[in-house]
């Protein structure tokens, strides 16, 4: 007796399998006839890709360094003395950009425990 069409549970199993197979089977075939253009294709692409992600990040640090420089341009004190040479030596290096500690210690520490008590407050 001979298959009457799909509507046969057998025949539907055979189909299923064959409609899977047929299109992995031309394009493994297609791939390994094509396998030069294939490797030169994936080439390019990385290449491709590796420059325009080096451009990006390029172009993300020069938008950083701009936001920097404006932010500064927008937070700088509007008063600044006229020079440093006028002002006393302590206030010099504040005025220039460093950080200026300014301690009271009482009389009679000795030299190490005035180093550690330096120590714990730069550290902060």
């Amino acid at each position: 007796m001979s298959c009457p069409g799909l509507h046969c549970p057998g025949c539907v199993d055979v189909s299923a399998g064959l409609a899977v197979a047929v299109p992995v089977a031309i394009g493994a075939w297609l791939i390994c006839a094509n396998l030069v253009f294939v490797i030169v294709v994936l080439l390019a692409s990385t290449i491709v890709s590796s420059a325009v992600v080096g451009w990006l990040i390029r172009a993300q640090d020069r938008r950083e360094l701009l936001a920097v420089a404006e932010w500064r341009d927008q937070h700088q004190p509007a008063v600044f003395p006229a020079s440093r040479a006028g002002l006393p030596r302590s206030e010099r290096h504040a005025v220039g950009g460093g950080v200026h500690y300014h301690l009271h210690l009482p009389e009679g520490i000795p030299a190490e425990q005035q180093a550690a008590i330096l120590r714990q407050a730069i550290s902060r």
